[in-house]
């Protein structure tokens, strides 16, 4: 009976001996797990993070599209505004060029016809000139 009380003792103490162990084991794990959650915890706070980062990245990605859509559409009607200065600004100077030209032209064939007339005249006096002389 002694032996019998004594092995129960054994096996009792044993028993405790692979609680405990098992006990720790347990919290062990239960520290690793913690830990793992931790790490994913932040992992996805990293995540996050990026992906936040993406988004915002997306978005002055896009506001500089519509900047650089709106400065296009700027340039271009400036441009048309220029090219119409410029055409209209073409058309007065061809027009004062022409006016000149047409001046011009008048000046020469009133010079032309003045100096026929004179040639006449002078001719007509020659001849008149001639026949006194006769």
């Amino acid at each position: 009976a002694a032996d019998a009380v004594r092995s129960a003792a054994a096996a009792e103490a044993d028993c405790a001996r692979r609680v405990r162990d098992a006990e720790a084991a347990c919290e062990l794990a239960r520290q690793e797990a913690s830990h793992q959650r931790d790490v994913a915890n932040a992992e996805a706070k990293r995540a996050d993070a990026a992906e936040y980062r993406g988004l915002r990245a997306d978005e002055a990605v896009e506001e500089k599209r519509v900047q650089v859509a709106d400065l296009q559409r700027r340039l271009a009607l400036e441009g048309d505004a220029f090219r119409e200065k410029l055409e209209a600004r073409t058309r007065e100077v061809a027009a004062a060029a022409d006016a000149r030209v047409e001046a011009l032209r008048r000046e020469r064939e009133t010079f032309e016809q003045r100096e026929a007339a004179s040639l006449r005249e002078a001719r007509a006096d020659a001849v008149e000139d001639a026949r006194r002389e006769r």
